[in-house]
């Protein structure tokens, strides 16, 4: 095979040649070769964060998280969110009374005696007994916060308000903004907020409309509610990690952790709320202490119901 002087092969050399050529019959394209090499400024140097670089799985995830809703998720963010409905946030105070009171009835003293001295909570009685002394204490607190309905009973059934939206309005698409319940404004007030709010439902001029629904006072004060703010993040995020896929965690216990980290960066989270937030911010005045099981102050409707639970089954 021939060789050229700088050990290229002919068919290499013809190749040379033909571009040789090619730059002698044109010049524009001469000029544009040499402006490349004409910098007299060294490239930059190289950096890992260039844009050039292919992200991370990490970074991957991050941006795919970021993103803003999209139609069909705001539409599962809107009829997913429980939060408004009084037996949501019923459900979490329940369950953290429930490991108030348990705490107190299995407390010993130095000498491991019982100091429990309320109602007896062994067995399936104990388990009503339960049930009265959970909603006596929330019925307390709502009450003092002006949101307890009168008409709730024993055992309860938190429906009605604070609010509920009917289906036919439901499935209308979204509203227009003075015609939004007040779940539906608080999503939308929450994603303007964080701008997030789709263009195609309409510029974020809420301010400018007349609502259809006026909020009073109870309302305008429970979406303020830190427990309620926590609700609307809580389901905006879990929506949107699983865009993601599977997780470590579930989508709420993910999006839980997160929150919490957010809140926690930005000054707002009270340790004294345990796993989920309360009723006031840290800039409020503290809610009362909640009362003490083993003297827990009943309503005559409560008293009759925990006369009426029936005693142990007896064994065969």
């Amino acid at each position: 095979m021939d060789q050229s002087a700088y050990g290229m092969n002919s068919t290499h050399m013809n190749g040379v040649n033909s571009i040789l050529r090619q730059l002698q019959n044109d010049p524009e394209m001469l000029q544009r070769i040499r402006r490349r090499f004409d910098y007299d400024e060294p490239p930059p140097p190289y950096s890992s964060g260039s844009s050039t670089e292919p992200l991370t799985a990490a970074q991957e995830r991050g941006e795919l998280v970021c993103r803003p809703l999209d139609t069909e998720e705001l539409y599962a963010f809107r009829y997913g969110l429980g939060a408004y409905l009084p037996a949501y946030q019923f459900s979490v105070e329940s369950r953290k009374e429930r490991d108030r009171i348990d705490q107190e009835w299995g407390r010993r003293d130095s000498e491991y005696r019982r100091v429990y001295r309320g109602p007896d909570l062994i067995g399936r009685p104990g388990t009503q007994r339960l049930d009265i002394m959970v909603r006596n204490s929330i019925r307390k607190r709502w009450e003092g916060l002006g949101v307890w309905n009168s008409e709730w009973g024993i055992p309860i059934e938190a429906k009605g308000n604070f609010h509920q939206q009917p289906f036919e309005v439901q499935a209308a698409g979204w509203p227009p903004r003075n015609e939004e319940y007040i779940n539906e404004r608080a999503i939308r007030e929450y994603l303007e907020r964080t701008d997030q709010w789709p263009e195609a439902y309409g510029p974020s001029d809420s301010q400018t409309i007349e609502p259809l629904f006026d909020l009073n006072r109870n309302e305008s004060h429970i979406i303020s509610r830190p427990w309620y703010q926590w609700a609307l993040e809580l389901k905006e995020e879990a929506i949107k990690l699983r865009r993601a896929g599977p997780l470590l965690l579930p989508y709420d216990e993910d999006a839980a952790e997160i929150i919490r980290e957010r809140w926690k960066a930005k000054g707002d989270w009270k340790d004294s709320w345990g796993d989920s937030p309360g009723w006031r911010w840290r800039h409020e005045s503290p809610s009362p202490e909640p009362e003490d099981p083993n003297e827990m102050d009943f309503s005559p409707s409560e008293i009759d119901a925990l006369e009426s639970v029936p005693p142990p089954t007896p064994h065969p």
